[in-house]
């Protein structure tokens, strides 16, 4: 049979939106290789099928063209340049190809669309089987994929997993609402909820705690609810440092009714807080937070509790923007997301309420959670942004709310 580059493509989109939520449930750092691996396809298909290269979102192309630069531009400072560039590096070839692959999605015809919406609901269906296997046997496909013995039954292994599936499971819902399927809409994010209740990641529970009470309070009240989160927004990012330090002042670091893990992200939050204050503007460049003066000391939370300072990140993104790009990484960091969060307000419902669900969860998870260079990470954001683009039906941009 002979290959056409529309076949091709839509082969490419499907492939792309059932890989993506059967990866986070099994194997969630392949989320960055399926983005790259797709956006550059996709990219390439499009060239060929209509003789021209797409065009991207200028905006946003151009915006995320001068954070990457400043990044790079970091590396002229960083204490260790190599780390840097490595990490810049990695930043560009991950993001620059997905929002250019955002210009192909805009261009999809209803057909595609359906057709990829489809895939997608078959990958949830593999992912949500998959998780039940873990979260209720033992991690039984967990071990399984990695031909392994269950020698460490402990369910903070699919933490990975669980803060994917809670940003991919708004396109569920939006894709369902769509289609007619008020039920499954309804059930899914409740039914994600309460088995994470039942897992290990903290960042997983409340991402999807915030993103269920973001689209609650969407649905009462829009308008306040859209505000609110845009000053949300401005706040985590423009007080970042003053919220890190407040949680020594408060006495969290030595505090025994608390967890471990809370007691020693409030050390690594105040450090990274102070060290950030030592160069305000500019930062420490790109990975610095890896190589700071004192990160590997080794500090007593209790008389029988000691912790490394730092270890590799502050578990903390707007706290890290501040550490390793300064204020100038921090202002355009946010207006990109206010850039996101404003045309958000624009979709029609239900991508708007589902939208500003996913922006809350984030908001949530990525405040105590990963570092935010790695890119299976940061590029999951990207990922829902194409699956929104590529399953739900075109829309003329609506009033703001």
């Amino acid at each position: 049979m002979r290959v056409t580059p529309d076949r091709l493509l839509d082969d490419v989109l499907a492939a792309f939106a059932f890989l993506a939520p059967v990866i986070a449930a099994t194997a969630p750092v392949g989320e960055a290789p399926l983005l790259i691996v797709a956006s550059v396809l996709g990219i390439a298909v499009a060239r060929w099928r209509d003789g021209y290269w797409s065009r991207p979102d200028p905006v946003l192309m151009g915006l995320m063209l001068v954070f990457l630069g400043w990044g790079w531009a970091s590396t002229l400072w960083a204490a260790t340049p190599r780390g840097a560039w490595t990490q810049a590096w990695q930043l560009s070839y991950t993001f620059i190809p997905a929002v250019w692959f955002l210009g192909v999605a805009r261009d999809t015809s209803d057909w595609q669309r359906r057709m990829v919406g489809s895939a997608f609901l078959a990958g949830v269906g593999v992912a949500a089987l998959v998780t039940a296997l873990n979260v209720y046997d033992h991690l039984l496909v967990h071990y399984a994929l990695r031909l392994k013995a269950n020698d460490f039954d402990n369910l903070v292994l699919i933490d990975r997993n669980m803060v994917v599936l809670s940003a991919l499971v708004w396109v569920a819902v939006a894709l369902a609402w769509h289609r007619g399927w008020r039920w499954l809409a309804a059930v899914l994010p409740v039914a994600l909820w309460l088995v994470q209740i039942g897992a290990e990641s903290k960042s997983a529970k409340l991402g999807s705690t915030l993103a269920l009470a973001a689209c609650a309070a969407m649905l009462v009240r829009p308008r306040l609810a859209w505000r609110g989160l845009g000053a949300v927004i401005v706040i985590v990012f423009v007080a970042a440092l003053p919220i890190a330090l407040s949680f020594q002042a408060l006495g969290l670091r030595t505090d025994p009714d608390i967890t471990m893990s809370m007691r020693h992200r409030a050390e690594i939050w105040s450090f990274a807080a102070h060290r950030a204050l030592e160069r305000p503007w500019l930062g420490w460049g790109l990975d610095g937070s890896r190589t700071l003066p004192g990160v590997h000391e080794v500090v007593t939370l209790l008389p029988w509790e000691q912790a490394q300072v730092m270890p590799v990140h502050p578990h903390d993104a707007y706290l890290q923007v501040w550490l390793e790009l300064g204020a100038v990484g921090a202002a355009l960091a946010l207006g990109f997301s206010l850039l996101v969060w404003y045309r958000v307000g624009r979709l029609p419902s239900p991508q708007r309420e589902c939208g500003v669900a996913v922006i809350a969860g984030f908001l949530g998870m990525v405040w105590t959670s990963y570092g935010i260079w790695q890119t299976w990470w940061s590029g999951t954001m990207l990922i829902v942004a194409l699956l929104f683009s590529l399953t739900l039906p075109r829309t003329q941009p609506a009033a703001v709310v």
